[in-house]
């Protein structure tokens, strides 16, 4: 990252020529990133995938023009991953449960380009690149242990004629603590006097691998025993709301 940086400086100190009347924004934005859980299914078939949504990349980015119209955005953020959600169902049972997500770090690179719309109106196709630190260590595994449990009873005039107990088991292993995020999308800005913008935008990011992998076992006194890996990570979907506002031409 430090790199890419110096290079990007390197080149509009050496072409002050073409850097004359070039705009340079900082935004502030913040959003909702959505991903979906992969079952891998080990005995029955009643762990539910589910689309768990977290907190997006939220902080402060700065777009510098290079060429007319042309930006490169770095970018600063925190954001959250779910690493800790099991939710398995049957005809006549249901259990859940999750824990809060962990906290990262991103930063990242983008590539726009602004289309103008109207004096109001601009779209900003991008395609960039993040990086996001989680707050566990690598290849750490929380303890197998009892999630939730319940019990309930049948009687008939009094008499107990049936107890039913179910119990869920679950452990976490993180498989890596840093996640590497090709990202395509972009944004629709609604400029305003002043100086100032707000835009919505949207980007799909790709990872290869999975960052966490739960375990988990429903037993029940009723039903057949359930068994699955839930993954979290890979592909995901981010929402963005933002503010962006001109703080100087160069």
């Amino acid at each position: 990252m430090k790199k890419i940086v110096a290079t990007l400086f390197t080149i509009l100190l050496i072409s002050p020529a073409e850097a004359q009347d070039k705009k340079v924004f900082l935004n502030f934005f913040t959003g909702v990133a959505s991903f979906k859980t992969n079952i891998t299914h080990i005995e029955g078939n009643n762990f539910q995938p589910t689309t768990l949504y977290s907190i997006a990349p939220t902080g402060l980015r700065l777009d510098i023009e290079l060429l007319k119209n042309s930006y490169v955005g770095l970018q600063f953020g925190v954001q959250s991953f779910y690493n800790d959600y099991l939710r398995v169902a049957g005809d006549n049972y249901a259990a859940r449960v999750n824990r809060s997500p962990a906290s990262a770090r991103n930063f990242g690179i983008s590539l726009k380009y602004e289309i103008n719309l109207s004096k109001t109106f601009k779209l900003t196709p991008f395609v960039g690149y993040s990086i996001s630190f989680l707050n566990q260590p690598a290849n750490a595994t929380s303890q197998f242990e009892i999630r939730s449990k319940s019990s309930s009873t049948a009687s008939v005039n009094g008499m107990v004629t049936d107890v039913k107990r179910d119990s869920l088991y679950s452990s976490t292993e993180f498989i890596t603590n840093k996640l590497n995020n090709l990202m395509v999308g972009g944004e629709l800005v609604v400029d305003f006097k002043n100086n100032l913008g707000m835009y919505f935008s949207y980007a799909f990011s790709y990872n290869s691998q999975y960052y966490a992998i739960q375990y988990g076992e429903y037993h029940s006194t009723s039903y057949p025993t359930q068994k699955a890996n839930t993954s979290f990570g890979k592909s995901g979907h981010f929402y963005h709301l933002g503010l962006r506002y001109r703080i100087f031409n160069y």
